[in-house]
């Protein structure tokens, strides 16, 4: 918004999908998969990874995972049902207990872990000070959690609009300081 005076924003962070004439939305970005659609054009931005993690306190209370079927007689929060489906299939989660604490606030989800509530899998991005600090820890680092891909989407009658294209780059060029591509 500082390099561009006419530029304004609508922040709209929830996880459902809006249709992107009808909510008159000019760009959406989309973590996951794409919608399949012959009117949306999709830019891919960056891959978003994924950590599972506890703190020390749970840890040594209740001892360390070392596979992924030990989650099942830990605490888990909030655990991202198409996550574990990705990493571990359909039986892995038919057999997961419910979690622990369910949340759709990534800031409870983490707070919740730091005060020793349990395992999460969380967004590395938004746990990685956590893991440098030492306050978390890294858990079934053998046990790759699957990325998920970053994309701007925008409606393919909006290809041709300098403000889109220009935003498009904006965007493309923050993202990649941040997470990797």
């Amino acid at each position: 918004m500082e390099d561009n005076s006419e530029l304004n924003i609508e922040l709209d962070l929830s996880d459902k999908f809006l249709d992107l004439t009808t909510d008159n939305i000019d760009i959406a970005i989309r973590v996951g998969e794409v919608p399949d659609s012959d009117d949306i054009i999709a830019k891919y931005l960056a891959s978003y990874e994924f950590v599972a993690c506890a703190s020390p306190k749970y840890l040594k209370e209740f001892g360390t995972p070392s596979t992924p079927y030990d989650l099942f007689n830990h605490q888990c929060i909030s655990f991202n049902k198409n996550i574990l489906i990705q990493w571990q299939g359909n039986d892995f989660v038919n057999k997961m207990n419910r979690s622990r604490m369910v949340s759709f606030s990534i800031d409870a989800i983490r707070m919740n872990a730091l005060s020793g509530m349990g395992v999460i899998i969380h967004s590395k991005i938004f746990v990685d000070d956590d893991i440098k600090k030492g306050t978390l820890l890294t858990i079934l680092k053998d046990y790759p959690l699957p990325k998920r891909k970053v994309s701007a989407i925008y409606h393919k009658s909006k290809r041709n609009d300098d403000k889109i294209k220009n935003l498009l780059n904006f965007i493309q060029g923050k993202i990649s300081k941040t997470l990797p591509l």
